[in-house]
């Protein structure tokens, strides 16, 4: 079931089945490959803590690519954002262990331009986890009491610019696959 809350985010609770969930992190993170998620700036400096996750990725063009790019297309509409997006990058398949969190952050500031000939408009995350494994690792958004939503499958979008953290973990693993929609740049 969709649904819409207001303009900052669009989501389907419990959208993609448990079975389907546990074979994205079977099938797409592998211990061996994944990179620390830690916040680098420009010039490849750590800087503090911000992200403590573990990192794989997948192809855009891959099945959950595909996916999770139709759920940005489909919430740009519903939503009646309409921006003006043509692919997704990478996907991220991230792994929260106890103490894994990403601090208050956006994934595209409006003014910030990488150099490339677009830039980040939509955000999507995949929550792949069962929520009773776990405990924290919440994605919250400001201005929002709480999370939007704890339950597998559920697949959230919001503009690249709202501001979003993923509180600690305290107990268990939680895991979860991102990925975001770039477009040219706003004028």
């Amino acid at each position: 079931m969709q649904q819409a809350t207001n303009i900052d985010f669009w989501y389907w609770d419990s959208f993609v089945p448990k079975q389907v969930c546990e074979s994205y992190i079977a099938k797409l993170f592998n211990e061996e490959s994944a990179i620390d998620g830690m916040y680098l700036t420009d010039d490849g400096d750590i800087v503090g803590p911000d992200r403590d996750t573990k990192v794989c990725a997948d192809a855009a063009e891959s099945e959950i690519g595909f996916f999770l790019f139709s759920r940005i297309l489909l919430a740009n509409q519903q939503a009646n954002w309409l921006f003006n997006v043509d692919r997704i990058e990478t996907v991220q398949i991230n792994k929260y262990p106890v103490g894994g969190h990403y601090n208050w952050h956006v994934d595209q500031n409006v003014y910030n331009r990488d150099g490339s000939d677009s830039q980040r408009k939509l955000s999507v995350s995949l929550l792949l986890s069962d929520p009773s494994t776990y405990e924290g690792g919440d994605l919250l958004l400001k201005g929002h009491k709480g999370p939007i939503t704890r339950a597998q499958g559920s697949v959230i979008v919001f503009p690249s610019c709202v501001l979003h953290t993923v509180t600690p973990v305290t107990s268990g693993v939680r895991f979860s696959a991102v990925s975001w929609a770039r477009g040219p740049h706003f004028r």
